[in-house]
């Protein structure tokens, strides 16, 4: 078949839904035989994947990682140090239940007054100039405010956490290997003497309660801790900020959604669910076949890579009418943004009101705004849909508060 997909192609970092489109349409399931990698891109087989990790395994990584000298996936690949996300159960389970406990929607609703504060002082540092880049200045820097809170670490280091996690996911500004190294070696650093701190001084925070917690009557290792701790840091940061830049690039190329928020903030939750249907921030993630399994009548053998495409599933017509047009409207909650099954994203709870809350400021304080889009940049990553990069202009207004 002529049909070349790759999710690193920048091509289709820019603009995936067309390509998409001609996947949903591929008889059985698209497989990509230059790069050999199977994609899953209709709303009904994403789902079913997603829903069985005994036949569709995680623990070989969730990213099509591309041996550089074939251009092939890698299917030896095989992470130094599992995370949360790359176990299957029932491994996945006991750690997931340790900290599933802070983000329940109960947990999660009393952050809401802290959360607006953070929302609002950040807009003060910047509305009385009219312009900021709104992902440097704004998206980037809230939800790792947030996280960095919830876990206790000091927001001095915000800008090394947000870094890092930028260089994990994104090619945007990447310099070199070796200075990402280093910085990977800071953060390092910063996170293990916080993990040491809590060993002799626990505190009310997110790592006192992993340093103190066992698993099957076990401490955590200092490893597991780290890569516990550094997900939770990747996944409470990328999220949000992708979500929010695509809402306002969404809201000013569609006037009349902006304007529905700015007289009915109401409507609000709602719009979020419509932002993360239409622009998922998790484009996809992959899974490992660990049998040979049958998909629409297509044999995939034994440790073969198949691509899971949210991003694809969420504008599936067989799934979601009109599934081009957004509609603030649709009450149907079934997108699959956060994934789905045992994996489905342990933050969503956090991001939805994370989101929420910046929206409704940002309504309220800059309800105009022109991105210079000339000098906006995507973020160029196989799993993530957002934005680098967002400058903008709005009437100047007033400070309501302090500095972050």
């Amino acid at each position: 078949m002529s049909l070349d997909f790759s999710p690193y192609d920048t091509d289709v970092q820019e603009d995936p839904y067309p390509i998409y489109k001609q996947l949903r349409a591929v008889p059985g399931i698209y497989y990509n035989e230059r790069r050999e990698y199977w994609v899953a891109s209709r709303y009904a087989d994403v789902k079913k994947i997603a829903q069985d990790p005994k036949r569709f395994s995680s623990a070989s990584g969730i990213l099509i990682n591309l041996d550089p000298e074939t251009g092939k996936a890698n299917k030896n690949f095989k992470p130094a140090t599992p995370s949360l996300i790359m176990m299957d159960p029932p491994q996945h389970k006991g750690l997931r239940n340790l900290v599933q406990r802070a983000f329940t929607s109960t947990r999660i609703k009393l952050l809401e007054p802290r959360i607006r504060t953070i929302a609002s002082e950040l807009i003060d540092d910047f509305i009385e100039t009219g312009e900021w880049d709104f992902v440097k200045d704004f998206s980037g820097v809230f939800p790792c405010t947030v996280i960095c809170e919830m876990l206790g670490c000091d927001i001095k280091h915000r800008g090394i956490f947000k870094r890092v996690a930028d260089d994990m996911v994104q090619s945007v500004g990447i310099k070199s290997q070796s200075e990402i190294a280093a910085k990977r070696m800071e953060l390092f650093q910063i996170i293990n003497d916080e993990i040491q701190d809590r060993k002799v001084n626990p505190r009310d925070d997110l790592i006192s309660v992993l340093v103190q917690s066992d698993v099957e009557g076990r401490a955590l290792t200092d490893p597991e801790l780290y890569s516990f701790i550094f997900t939770l840091l990747l996944a409470g940061t990328e999220t949000t900020t992708n979500l929010l830049g695509s809402a306002l690039v969404l809201m000013e190329e569609n006037p009349e959604i902006g304007q529905l928020l700015r007289d009915d903030p109401s409507e609000i939750p709602n719009a979020v669910e419509e932002f993360l249907r239409m622009e998922s921030p998790a484009q996809g993630l992959a899974r490992t076949t660990t049998e040979a399994v049958e998909i629409n009548g297509v044999t995939i053998p034994k440790g073969e890579r198949i691509l899971l495409l949210w991003g694809s599933a969420n504008k599936d017509e067989d799934k979601f009418s009109n599934a081009e047009l957004f509609d603030v409207s649709r009450k149907l909650r079934d997108h699959i943004a956060f994934g789905f099954g045992v994996h489905f994203c342990l933050g969503a709870n956090l991001a939805r009101l994370e989101a929420r809350v910046a929206l409704e400021e940002l309504v309220k304080r800059i309800p105009d705004y022109k991105i210079h889009r000339g000098n906006a940049k995507r973020v160029h990553a196989g799993a993530i849909r957002g934005w680098a990069n967002l400058p903008m202009t709005f009437t100047p207004g007033k400070r309501q508060g302090t500095p972050v």
